[in-house]
Formats: C-alpha cells, structure tokens, sequence
C-alpha cells in the first residue's frame, strides 16, 4: 500500500522570514486569489495566480510555496522541487519549505534526498510533529521500518491527537509482524477519526491476516463507502471474496480496481489470477497478464503469472519463456523459481521437463523463504521426485502439509503424496496463485 506523506496547510502563512517586509498590493491579490484557487482544488488556475505574484515581487516566498503546491497536487513534483528549492534560496530557515520539498522528493522517488530535507526541518524545529511523521512515511518507503517507528512515536509524543501518525506506525508494525501493536494503533486512528478511511482499510488488512474475515469486510466496505475511489480497499475485498472462494464478487471488485487505478500492473495482475481461478476466460486472464507487463515490463510477478495462463492453455513453450524471463528480472523472486521449478519437474510434455534446474529453482525458493514457504516446499517435493529421490519428496511435501493454510489449499497434495509414496511422478499443474504480492 502506498503511504502519503501528510502535507501542511494549504494556505501558506505569510509570516516567514522572507516576507516580512510589505508585499505591492497586485502580487498579495494574486497571491490571495492562488489560495482561494487551491482550496477550490483548481490547481491550474492556482499556478497562474501564485506565477503572476511572482512576476510582481520575485522574492515572495509564500507565492514560491503555494505554486509549488499546486504543482506537486497535479503530479509535477519536479517543477514543485524547483519552487520549493528557490524558496529555500531566499529564506535559508524556511521550516515550511524543506517539509514540503522532502514531500515532493519523496513523491518523485528521491527517497534519500528527501530525508535530508526533513532532517533539516526538523533540526529548524524539533517540535513540530509533521516533519517527524514526514520522515517516518519516507523511511517506510526505504525499508528502513524500526526507523520510522521511532519517528510516527515522536510525532505521536509531540501531538497525541495525530492520527495518521497512529494509523502510519500500524501500517510500520503491521510490515514488521507485529500484528497486536498495529491493531491498537489502527483502533486509535480510528477513534480519533471515525471517517478515516484508510485507517479502516488498514485495520481491514490486519484483520483479513488473522483471518477476521468478517471483521475484515467490514472495515472494508466501511472505507469504501468513505471513499469510493480508493482501489486498494477494492483489490483487498475482492482478494478477500477470492480467498471464500466467492469469485464473481471478487471479480467485480477487481474490475474496479482496475477502472479507478488503470496505470498499477498490480491491479491487472489480481484481475489475471482470479480469472485463472475460475477458469472460464483464459484469454482474459492472458489480456491481464500482458498489460501488467506493459505497464511495468520489469516485474517478475507478471511474467509469472503470464506463465501460469499459457500453461493453462497448453502454450508450454511460451510458459517456459516467460518462467525464464521472470527469473532473469527477479533472481530472488521467489515465485519465479516455485513455478519454474514445478513446471520443469511436472510438465506434462517431456521435452520441456528439466529435472536438475527444477530442483536448483526449488532450492533457490526454499533458501529465500528460510523453508518456510509451503508452496516452496511443495516445488523442492517435486524437484526432489524428478531427480527420483521419493523418500526426500514425501519429507518436503509433508513438511508442506504442516502448514494449515496449504493443507487446506492444495487439495491436489494428499494426491502427490501418494504418488510419491508408490515411488512414481505426477504431472499436474501447480496451485492457481492465491497470494498475487509485489516484488
């Protein structure tokens, strides 16, 4: 889930620093029409107000930070970072200013840029709560998780009212496996405003994890009929209905998700594989799985899944392409080597079978998912069974079954155990993708 970084006030004070001194009288009534613009949410009338300001007085920095954000508003973070920069040239000690370009850096990518931007925002003003969950929601998108906990705790210390920075450590927490501390942050996010609609859908997630499926739509459709254009809480209900196995529901919520967010590959990869899951539309699952690599030709999901549909519709040379490919992208893709690894071990043609690197791919997803990946073990049980070692099959396919999930999931397994238990191979496809996740 992408995380937005909570922006100051729109309306851009105008005591700072820099514009102390009296402004002409045409620059401030443009600067003020600019603001009544953006409160409007008319951000291309807004930039040609905050332009004309600046042309009167080039020195106005409120002009220089109101433009900025009504670029930033219209995605052209670039041009923001230009305002936000000259902003920062005329007034060295604008708290506002580095905020709101480590904002713009962290939208446009720049990630380490835009921490040091809220370093020195919050070395300008070690009070202020925004500029540590600012922080916080970039060292997310870094990885660095621990950090930005300690940032939404000190922001939450400085304004215990703030309930994005509670509903931002949930979101942290839930990534570290600490499902109890996020659900009580998510609970106060929520108690402090009931109408926040991604604090319900991420309290949804972490229900939808302990499998609280009830409480979990719910919360979804509570953040849904907030906000229906959020298609995120549309992909998890319609992956929640898919996991009931209630596949139409899913379907329509993933033809939504996929009309209000078009340009995510993501979306069309969990179209893809709920169509794979029915099973009636092949040919859309495949228009599925070819836009998601249009629009993003570089993840490996989607040439997995690309893979899986050619191989439901017996193109075995073209699923063996496009399992190579998602190797190549990702070579710590786990999915990559899984369902590599089970079509070279239990393709049902010969020519394609490729006994020793199925059982190299099977390693591989083992070793990355620490042998704790049921559908990894599952591929090691049928790399080890091609190179005809059954007794080391039947241990890693019942170290599969251990886990509930699986067990419950693949019910084609007790099929392979038994076959493997009579010492002989099986050559059936491998689990339809339930878990469709980001590299």
């Amino acid at each position: 889930m992408r995380t937005r970084i909570a922006l100051a006030c729109v309306l851009v004070a105008l005591a700072s620093p820099a514009s102390a001194q009296p402004k002409p009288d045409d620059a401030l009534d443009y600067f003020e029409s600019g603001n009544e613009a953006i409160e409007k949410e008319n951000y291309k009338e807004a930039i040609k107000d905050f332009t004309k300001a600046i042309e009167l007085d080039p020195k106005f920095v409120p002009a220089y930070l109101g433009r900025g954000h009504a670029q930033d508003q219209l995605g052209d973070h670039g041009a923001a970072i230009k305002d936000y920069t000259k902003a920062i040239q005329l007034d060295p000690n604008s708290t506002d200013a580095f905020q709101r370009r480590g904002t713009a850096r962290s939208w446009n990518g720049d990630l380490f840029e835009a921490i040091e931007d809220f370093n020195k925002a919050i070395e300008l003003n070690p009070n202020d709560a925004r500029m540590f969950h600012n922080r916080g929601t970039t060292r997310i998108s870094l990885g660095w998780t621990e950090k930005a906990v300690a940032d939404f705790t000190e922001a939450i210390r400085l304004d215990p009212q703030f309930s994005q920075a509670f509903y931002n450590r949930g979101f942290a927490q839930r990534q570290q496996r600490k499902i109890d501390a996020a659900l009580t942050d998510l609970n106060e996010a929520i108690r402090l405003d009931p109408e926040y609609a991604l604090a319900l859908y991420g309290r949804g997630c972490v229900y939808a994890d302990q499998d609280k499926f009830d409480r979990a739509l719910a919360d979804f459709n509570k953040a849904i009929e907030l906000d229906p254009k959020y298609a995120p809480a549309f992909s998890s209900r319609g992956s929640l209905f898919r996991s009931q196995g209630k596949l139409g529901k899913a379907l329509a919520d993933f033809n939504e998700a996929v009309r209000l967010d078009p340009k995510n590959s993501f979306r069309f990869l969990q179209r893809c594989a709920c169509h794979l899951q029915q099973g009636t539309d092949l040919g859309a699952a495949l228009k599925d799985a070819d836009e998601a690599i249009k629009l993003d030709p570089k993840n490996p999901e989607a040439f997995v899944l690309r893979g899986y549909v050619q191989t439901s519709r017996n193109d075995l040379a073209g699923a063996r392409t496009a399992y190579d490919e998602a190797v190549r992208l990702g070579p710590n893709n786990t999915n990559a080597h899984i369902y590599r690894a089970v079509f070279l071990a239990r393709c049902r043609d010969e020519k394609f079978r490729d006994s020793v690197q199925a059982f190299k791919d099977a390693d591989r997803a083992c070793e990355l998912t620490e042998y704790k990946n049921p559908l990894a073990l599952e591929a090691m049980a049928s790399g080890t069974a091609a190179i005809g070692d059954y007794p080391g099959a039947i241990k890693w396919l019942k170290k599969a079954l251990e886990d509930p999930w699986y067990k419950k999931e693949a019910t084609y397994a007790q099929t392979m155990l038994a076959a493997y238990e009579a010492n002989k191979p099986l050559y059936i496809a491998p689990h339809v993708p339930t878990r469709v996740t980001k590299d």
